[in-house]
């Protein structure tokens, strides 16, 4: 309901509490925690222009990737493939 400027709002409408104000907190600089790491994590590979999306499990290590490692050997021994050319003029 919209009320007009000079008229007050009905008193029965509860208040409520604002959230109280937290001040922001830095993570301490240096070192990342142990046992924290990027996940998904990037990695280009250079040598076939692809870029290779990891997932790791919680103890750090690969769990699986995309493209999948037999994709990439596949890539490897039959060439990347070439980016599509997309024409824009029609």
């Amino acid at each position: 309901m919209i009320l007009p400027a000079r008229q007050a709002a009905p008193a029965s409408l509860p208040a409520v509490p604002l959230p109280e104000a937290r001040p922001a907190i830095a993570p301490p600089p240096g070192e990342p925690p142990a046992g924290s790491f990027p996940n998904p994590r990037l990695r280009v590979d250079a040598a076939l222009n692809v870029v290779v999306l990891e997932f790791l499990g919680t103890d750090g290590k690969l769990n699986h990737s995309l493209p999948s490692p037999r994709e990439l050997e596949s890539y490897r021994r039959e060439g990347a493939p070439s980016p599509r050319r997309i024409d824009l003029r029609s």
